[in-house]
């Protein structure tokens, strides 16, 4: 569907892409009955993300840099791989990119 999509310029209403959707038995929300799952989900992964320490005495280590290269390589292919020594920062920047793309969509940190 994406290709011929874009085989037309890109050109589509939010009501013929949901017309669309539809046709694939595709949802764009979560089925009622999962949404205490969801909810459960949503708050262990809000407690994950809180017990990562971000600072240093009063300073919050934002890690932009980090974050940014995070953003560049999932651009460049579908799965990134950090890694490091211990305590070098690497839960730290996971936190920070996770907390920049949760307005996206739901986080949910294993």
């Amino acid at each position: 569907m994406s290709l011929e999509i874009a085989a037309i310029g890109g050109d589509r209403t939010r009501a013929r892409l949901l017309d669309d959707l539809g046709k694939y038995s595709f949802r764009l929300e979560g089925n009622p009955r999962f949404s205490s799952a969801r909810a459960a989900l949503a708050e262990a992964s809000r407690n994950a993300l809180g017990d990562i320490d971000d600072r240093i005495a009063s300073v919050m280590l934002m890690r932009h840099e980090r974050v940014a290269a995070v953003n560049a390589a999932l651009d460049a292919g579908r799965y990134i791989e950090i890694r490091g020594d211990a305590g070098v920062g690497k839960s730290g920047v996971l936190k920070h990119f996770a907390e920049q793309h949760a307005t996206e969509g739901p986080v949910i940190v294993p």
